[in-house]
């Protein structure tokens, strides 16, 4: 029987979504190794070896980066630090995933999926939704026509984290974003996005996008709790999802009686959909996500951040 290697990971911070991760790893991906743990204070580092079964707990980032063991790094550091971190790994010959949000510009986006080309080196967005089984099974519904043409794409997602200073909008933002990019695309004619500010902070995002035969809109927010629904709304019928992110399910409404609802529970907790993706890439030497690839993640930036902008021709190539 072929023995097939496995895989080394070092953990880029130690707070809850690290552990959320481990978890994932540890109960269902065993082709990875939680290796190692880096973050600010050691001691926190090493609480979290231990909880995990970690080999080594580094003092410092830069530690890891020079332990040859490594294969892999996980980037779940606040948002603001992603560039930087990711840059210091690539430069490191490690592959990367990064949690998201994974860049808070296309101009960054753009240039350090570049870095990854000329390292011959993964560079995964950590969009863990847009891995799940559930997602695709949606997006193979849409592209069948069993709900007809599509008329309209509506997400939300936001929930009171303003007492977080570690979360910003983007975080959360991405998620609507990414699900409207992914069912309705990026060639939208005109749109309209208002930002709400509060104290100098941005707090809210709405957006309304026009497309050439349907219309998207999506709903963000750090302060306010949102109605966390996904409507995928055709001539024929409807996907509808509650907590979609969670890509446990939806409900298939077909026109006029046929309801269906879809359960796909996870083996733990969905985030092990983006590390059996990444052990797949690993053993075919494929360096972009064949689920969510380097123009996906670009291109979720743009619709976010540009706004007005045609977005055909600003694709990363």
């Amino acid at each position: 029987m072929e023995v097939k290697r496995q895989y080394n990971l070092g953990m880029f911070g130690a707070g809850n979504v690290a552990r959320e991760v481990s978890n994932a790893i540890k109960l269902s991906v065993k082709r990875i190794v939680l290796y190692g743990v880096a973050s600010r204070k050691l001691e926190k580092s090493r609480k979290f070896a231990e909880d995990f079964g970690c080999v080594k707990a580094f003092a410092s980032y830069e530690e890891m980066l020079e332990c040859d063991e490594l294969d892999i790094i996980y980037i779940s550091t606040p948002t603001k630090y992603h560039y930087e971190h990711i840059k210091m790994c690539l430069m490191a010959n490690k592959h990367v995933i990064c949690e998201k949000a994974f860049c808070i510009s296309e101009k960054q986006s753009k240039k350090i999926y570049q870095l990854a080309r000329e390292k011959k080196r993964i560079l995964m967005d950590g969009l863990w939704t847009m891995y799940m089984p559930s997602i695709k099974k949606m997006a193979e519904i849409l592209s069948e026509a069993k709900i007809g043409k599509l008329k309209n794409v509506s997400a939300s997602f936001g929930y009171p984290i303003m007492d977080n200073p570690s979360w910003i909008i983007d975080d959360l933002a991405i998620y609507s974003v990414s699900a409207l990019y992914k069912f309705a695309g990026a060639n939208f004619r005109t749109s309209k996005i208002k930002r709400k500010k509060e104290k100098g902070n941005l707090i809210s995002i709405k957006g309304r996008f026009l497309y050439d035969e349907y219309r998207g809109k999506v709903k963000s927010g750090i302060k306010h709790r949102t109605s966390y629904l996904l409507c995928i709304r055709g001539t024929k019928g409807i996907i509808l999802s509650r907590r979609w992110w969670r890509g446990k399910g939806f409900i298939l409404w077909r026109f006029p009686f046929f309801v269906q609802r879809l359960d796909m529970p996870h083996e733990v907790n969905g985030y092990e959909w983006e590390f059996i993706e990444l052990v797949k890439m690993l053993d075919s030497g494929k360096l972009v996500s064949d689920t969510w690839s380097d123009v996906d993640s670009n291109a979720v930036v743009l619709v976010y951040k540009c706004g007005q902008k045609k977005l055909n021709n600003l694709y990363y190539q």
